[in-house]
This record gives C-alpha cells, sequence and structure tokens, in this order.
C-alpha cells in the first residue's frame, strides 16, 4: 500500500510538472459581461500537441476560443463546444493554433461560465504520418454535424491524398459525409471514401477540394463532418488528419505553421514561399 501511495504521489507531482498556469482568477463569462484575454508572451513554449485545458464552474452552454486582434476563432475550434456545471474542457493545440496564439493571443468567450483556470498541458500524441486538423471528441448519434473551423489555416490541399476521420464506431455500416457547405452537392468532399471500424478515409485526389472552398458558391470558413450510426449505437468522432501524397511531403507537414501572418491593405494574409494567401488557403495575385 505505501509503495502505491508513493507512485500515485509521484505521479501526481510529474502531472502537477507538465503543467503551465497561464491564467488564474475567477470571472464570469458572458456576452454581456465579456471574457478573458490571454496575450500572446504566455503561449511563447507552447508546441503542437499539448493540449490547453481551461477549468469552469456553473456552465450552461458553450465555449469559445478565438484569436486576439486577428478576427477569427482558433484552428481546432469547431460550433458546438458544449459545457455544463463544473469541471475542465481540453482543447487539443494544432500546429495552425500554436502559430495563432504565439503571434496574436487567446480570448477565451461563452455564453455562461464562471472561469477559474486556464493551464497548458502534454496531450496526447496526435496520429503519426500526416497533419492533424483537429482532435477531441465529438458525439455522433441523430445525424450530428461538426462544423470545425478552418479560418487561421493555410492548407495546401495538393500536398495531401487522404482525409482520414477516426471514430470509436466499431463498425462500418455508419454513414459520414465530408464537405464545405450544407445543401450544395459541389460542396461534397468525400465524393470517394472508405469505411472502416475504426476511421473514414477520404480519397482527396478524387475532388478538387481547393476549388471547393476558392468557388464563390461552396466557399466557407470552415470543414463539416456529418455523420449517423445508421443502425448502429451513437459514437464520438477523435481525430481528423490530412495524409501527404509521399514520405517528403511528411518531412513537409508542418509546412502551413511556419507561414506568416501580416496584414496588407487592412488585410489579414499569410505569406509562404514568397506567395501571398488568404485565410482560406487561396492564392492572392498581385493585379498589374
Amino acid at each position: 500500500m505505501k509503495k502505491l501511495f508513493l507512485f500515485a504521489t509521484a505521479l501526481f507531482a510529474a502531472m502537477t510538472i507538465n503543467a503551465t498556469d497561464i491564467w488564474t482568477g475567477e470571472k464570469h463569462i458572458s456576452w454581456e459581461d465579456g471574457g478573458i484575454q490571454i496575450e500572446a508572451a504566455q503561449f511563447a513554449d507552447a508546441v503542437a500537441g499539448q493540449k490547453l485545458v481551461v477549468s469552469f464552474t456553473g456552465a450552461s452552454d458553450g465555449i469559445e476560443f478565438k484569436v486576439l486582434n486577428d478576427f477569427h476563432y482558433l484552428p481546432g475550434t469547431h460550433n458546438q463546444q458544449w459545457i455544463s456545471g463544473d469541471g475542465n474542457y481540453n482543447l487539443a493545440l494544432t500546429e495552425a493554433a500554436v502559430a495563432d496564439l504565439k503571434a496574436f493571443g487567446l480570448e477565451i468567450i461563452g455564453a455562461n461560465f464562471t472561469i477559474t483556470n486556464v493551464a497548458i498541458e502534454e496531450g496526447d500524441a496526435f496520429k503519426e504520418g500526416g497533419l492533424t486538423i483537429w482532435k477531441g471528441y465529438f458525439w455522433i448519434e441523430d445525424w450530428n454535424t461538426m462544423e470545425l473551423f478552418l479560418a487561421g489555416w493555410s492548407i495546401d490541399w495538393s500536398l495531401y491524398d487522404k482525409m482520414v476521420v477516426y471514430h470509436e464506431a466499431g463498425f462500418d455500416t455508419y454513414f459520414m459525409k465530408v464537405l464545405s457547405k450544407f445543401d450544395n452537392d459541389d460542396a461534397i468532399i468525400s465524393q470517394t471514401a472508405t469505411k472502416y471500424t475504426d476511421r473514414f478515409e477520404i480519397d482527396l485526389t478524387a475532388v478538387d477540394v481547393a476549388n471547393i472552398y476558392a468557388d464563390e458558391a461552396t466557399t466557407s470558413d470552415r470543414l463539416l463532418v456529418q455523420g449517423n450510426p445508421e443502425d448502429g449505437s451513437a459514437f464520438n468522432l477523435t481525430d481528423i488528419v490530412l495524409v501527404p501524397k509521399n514520405e517528403t511531403a511528411v518531412e513537409n507537414v508542418g509546412i502551413e505553421a511556419k507561414a506568416v501572418k501580416a496584414i496588407v491593405n487592412g488585410q489579414v494574409v499569410i505569406i509562404r514561399d514568397n506567395k501571398t494567401f488568404n485565410l482560406l488557403g487561396t492564392q492572392i495575385l498581385e493585379k498589374n
């Protein structure tokens, strides 16, 4: 029993060492009262794969993470981040999220909860061999749709040949679809897909994803992942990963995070490889 107690004590100490508090206090969060702002300097040592842990009490709605002074949702977040009662909300930090946090800082806002602490901790490992654009849990029970925010990413879709949506279904008779916009067949990204008991794989070479996000009728600031268990039990989505076309591309898969953000003519743009892109990844060509 003594050895077990000592092990538990050491484990707790190790977890405490690996946690860095970046905000402490007590503030009621609402649209009327406002949120909290955390300056960019607090994220100087953050790395992709860590998690942001927000402690709260008295929650009855949702929580939102926004990039300070850059007017978009933090990459790797979505529009149904519900919280209730007292607890912690864990947000896995993607490469694009870390880049935004270091450049601009963070605002945490929502309808109704009291925030008591924000910390950065070690997170669960990302899937290997690709670029993780979301990690967490999203419940698929009755035609649910996760709307993953893409603003802040500069995704070069030509680098990737597959999108993998990982889940915990344990069966392959579910329905799942990925698109950029509702009620538009041209916005469907999952034109060719394969279902497995633990993942849903989309052939990105079968559809012009870059054009979908560039076309006025289908362009969007989010990726929609819609699912239904059909005759099976409800299940969680856990990861969305873009798989590069070859091993060389794996080495460069973080290129989006190395891009430089700037404000040009009042517009936030991304500069990479001497080319300028908007926040949806569409190249902005210079006018003659």
